[in-house]
């Protein structure tokens, strides 16, 4: 495997309620085991306006500290969500996806705002 890619969904305090996944350590051992011994990697965050604040990007940071790279991607709806309110909602505004990079940018070695 040349890259890993994992998705940070929202802060470790928030999984359980936001994704259904309370196993937050497993995504803590994750994290880890890409940071220590994957080739190449990203993590990446799908924002969505008003779920992804500014403390819930502290807290991501706080997460990855360290990593290679972080990517802050717009959420884009679509009908096929699982969630039909989300489906509803719209696409995250580019000053929210860049605000969310720049405070995981304090945390990692490189984080930018991807498709905003």
């Amino acid at each position: 495997v040349d890259y890993v890619a994992m998705d940070i969904k929202c802060a470790l305090p928030n999984y359980a309620t936001f994704v259904g996944f309370p196993q937050t350590a497993k995504i803590e051992a994750s994290i880890q085991l890409i940071m220590e011994q994957a080739a190449d990697y990203e993590f990446r965050t799908t924002v969505i306006d008003g779920v992804h604040t500014p403390e819930e990007a502290h807290l991501v940071g706080q997460l990855i500290r360290g990593a290679k790279r972080h990517y802050s991607q717009p959420f884009v709806p679509r009908e096929d969500l699982p969630d039909p309110e989300l489906a509803r909602k719209p696409r995250t505004n580019p000053d929210v996806v860049h605000d969310f990079a720049a405070v995981v940018a304090q945390y990692v070695q490189a984080a930018e705002s991807r498709n905003a």
